[in-house]
């Protein structure tokens, strides 16, 4: 996961099926800062485990 990838927030979380992109990761690597498409880009903190990549864009609608 990279600055700048879409992610998916899994199905078990809060927030699941969101869309979001990664504004920043955690020096320890288990976490990302994402910015929440829907919610004007909030910014919120996510464990990377709970988050799913998003390798093609056309995918993004689920």
């Amino acid at each position: 996961m990279n600055i700048g990838d879409l992610v998916r927030i899994r199905e078990w979380c809060k927030g699941k099926g969101k869309i979001a992109l990664v504004s920043e990761l955690s020096s320890w690597g288990r976490e990302a800062k994402i910015q929440l498409i829907d919610q004007g880009y909030k910014e919120i903190w996510a464990k990377t485990s709970n988050l799913e990549l998003i390798e093609d864009v056309s995918t993004a609608k689920g």
